[in-house]
């Protein structure tokens, strides 16, 4: 299911074209970990949030009955994480201009994103245990690797037994 890129994706056309300041936005204390995604806010939910928590991507269209079952899957399992990845979903049809960087081919598909950069991807539904453990995988993949990320309890534990 996790396949792996091939090639390099630049996304740094989409980020030349952000048409308003790009402000991080640190999910909100209640637990809203989604966002709804636009060329306008692309850098600041994706490209930097990503350097503090690994950002997953859906690119869907709400025609799209995958699309809608996938979204609610991982919007249940990052009100789970609380705050550990970010959600950002992205209309295709109202933003072909980030489908197509992303290189979609199909809807919906998700990329994770991790330091500004795609790490992983797939295409179409995926049942909720496959997505826990992809997620889960992701999570191990950039554990202490993120340049923004903040310091977790568990990390101030082994900092005080030095």
């Amino acid at each position: 299911m996790a396949a792996a890129m091939s090639g390099a994706v630049d996304l740094s056309a989409l980020k030349q074209r952000a048409q308003e300041p790009a402000v991080p936005r640190a999910p909100a204390a209640g637990g809203d970990w989604t966002v709804e995604v636009t060329e306008a806010n692309l850098e600041a939910e994706v490209l930097e949030q990503s350097n503090r928590v690994p950002v997953i991507v859906l690119l869907g269209s709400p025609r799209s009955e995958a699309s809608a079952a996938l979204a609610a899957t991982l919007g249940d399992l990052v009100a789970e994480d609380r705050g550990k990845w970010a959600l950002a979903r992205v209309n295709v049809d109202t933003n072909p201009q980030i489908a197509q960087v992303f290189g979609v081919q199909a809807v919906p598909t998700v990329v994770a994103v991790a330091a500004g950069r795609p790490i992983t991807s797939f295409a179409g539904p995926q049942p909720a245990d496959q997505l826990r453990r992809w997620l889960d995988s992701i999570l191990d993949a950039v554990a202490g690797k993120l340049p923004d990320a903040e310091t977790r309890e568990g990390d101030e534990a082994e900092e005080a037994e030095d």
